[in-house]
């Protein structure tokens, strides 16, 4: 077998008699010359402290061509971070290794540094120790379904169905998709057994939608279900425990820790604060039938949902049963203690939402914080909080009578938060130490057609080495990983 022709990474070899019965299997790591070139260069080889660093980046293929692809950089002070490559989780050893063995590899950075024959025959023998099938070789031989449980996902969607109110399913509805925030319209028309989908979108994580279903007479009078996302299960990755952690963190990092503390303290931006004496008064809790999202003694008044009656919007069944509330226009909910005129806070499930966003039948608890009480939330709650405990724990009912209208709440795409780092611009006046370890962070870098990009910071005021790593993928799947040092003096 021409190793050249597979890619880096684990194989699976397994010895067949005549018959296709499968005799003998044992796994290989090929290594092979297929990782993506990442060159990194600096406009000098030595800065100061607090000074701008510009660093290019060129990423090509094995085959010296230019690589399009996504990458992540971090920045560190190596006088106050104690790094050992050999124990680092990389890209590299993370998705050509630990991902597709059973047991713990004790340093699994070690086999991908300084490559050497003997690292390569030591490597054998961590195939040879570390078993894993995935899949049996009978069921694909006999053309068994092997469907994946959770397919690739290659763009968000949108999916439900929609029945009449006596629950059958509602062939060829007509549905329509409204963001909240926005004008735009999405439409679709639902199967021969009412199933939709709206396909091929992008939106931001928790954006509100309303959905919407008419018959083929035009009458709003449906019933829609909404597929909330299909969750992939998380599988814990199995790694040695450490009790004692303070012995693996290098007492430098320790000590400029303790040093930042002092200095964001005396600037009023400590992590802690010194609070004045506070005597808690008990207070007998209400017994729940489940845990809520509010603290027991903070709820001015609790309604169970027994004692709500179904049927009709739920702002419209609380009128009358909010002590300390009143109703302003649009049925919202205020609280009379708050001299602002804004409305209460809704959570629902902890989430923020609108009260007729849950079916009076799923509530199972409501909960009331009227000024002071609902500052537990910080400067959200300062005009009251109403808190929804639904009994599926989801932001909504997966079914709801909902005469046509559905509002739902969707899992998108993340923001990428901005790693903060100064920048002493002339004219700046920052007299405060810079004790940073991280000097910069930046989780998504592209590159452009000829393979460049570029990145900026400003260096710290420790000396020293500076650490940059890239890592990252290429559009054809071509994985690299780089680490350039520089001086600080």
């Amino acid at each position: 077998i021409l190793k050249r022709h597979l890619h880096t990474g684990i194989a699976t070899i397994t010895l067949f008699s005549d018959a296709n019965e499968p005799l003998a299997e044992r796994l290989i790591f090929v290594q092979n010359y297929d990782k993506l070139n990442l060159n990194l260069s600096a406009d000098k080889s030595s800065y100061a402290t607090r000074e701008k660093v510009s660093i290019k980046l060129n990423a090509k293929t094995r085959a010296d061509s230019a690589a399009l692809g996504h990458f992540s950089v971090s920045v560190i002070d190596e006088s106050k971070v104690d790094i050992n490559e050999d124990k680092e989780n990389t890209i590299l050893s993370n998705l050509l290794l630990t991902s597709d063995l059973k047991g713990t590899v004790e340093q699994p950075n070690y086999y991908f540094t300084n490559i050497t024959d003997q690292k390569l025959k030591q490597l054998d023998l961590v195939m040879l120790t570390h078993g894993y099938r995935r899949f049996e070789w009978k069921k694909v031989l006999n053309n068994n379904d092997q469907s994946l449980a959770y397919q690739p996902e290659k763009s968000l969607e949108i999916t439900g169905q929609a029945k009449s109110l006596l629950g059958s399913a509602l062939a060829k509805a007509n549905v329509t998709l409204l963001p909240t925030q926005s004008k735009q319209v999405f439409a679709t028309k639902a199967d021969d057994k009412g199933n939709f989908a709206f396909r091929d979108m992008a939106f931001w994580d928790s954006t509100k939608f309303i959905l919407q279903a008419t018959n083929a007479k035009g009458k709003i009078y449906t019933k829609l279900i909404y597929n909330s996302d299909k969750l992939v299960p998380i599988t814990p990755a199995v790694q040695p425990i450490n009790e004692n952690v303070n012995a693996i963190i290098s007492p430098a990092y320790l000590a400029n820790n303790e040093k930042q503390q002092e200095e964001l303290s005396k600037l009023g931006l400590g992590k802690g604060k010194m609070l004045k004496e506070v005597k808690i008064k008990a207070v007998k809790p209400y017994n729940y039938k489940t845990e809520t999202y509010v603290p027991t003694w903070a709820a001015d008044q609790v309604i169970r949902g027994d004692q709500i009656k179904y049927g009709g919007q739920l702002s419209t069944r609380l009128v009358g049963m909010l002590h300390g509330v009143y109703y302003a226009k649009g049925l919202k909910p205020t609280a009379n203690i708050n001299m602002t005129g804004r409305p209460m806070m809704v959570l629902i499930n902890g989430v923020q939402g609108e009260i007729d966003w849950v079916a009076t039948d799923q509530v199972e608890v409501i909960e009331v914080l009227l000024p002071p009480n609902s500052f537990v939330y910080g400067q959200d709650g300062l005009d009251g909080v109403i808190s929804i405990t639904t009994k599926s724990r989801t932001l909504v009912s997966t079914e709801v009578a909902s005469t046509g209208i559905l509002p739902v709440t969707v899992q998108g795409y993340q923001k990428v938060r901005e790693f903060y780092s100064p920048k002493y611009e002339s004219g700046i006046n920052y007299n405060h130490p810079d004790l940073r370890s991280t000097i910069y962070w930046k989780p998504e870098l592209v590159t452009d057609k000829d393979g460049n990009a570029t990145f900026d910071f400003y260096n710290a005021d420790g000396i020293g080495t500076y650490r940059v790593v890239i890592e990252g993928i290429d559009e054809k799947g071509n994985i690299g990983r780089q680490v350039y040092r520089y001086k600080v003096h």
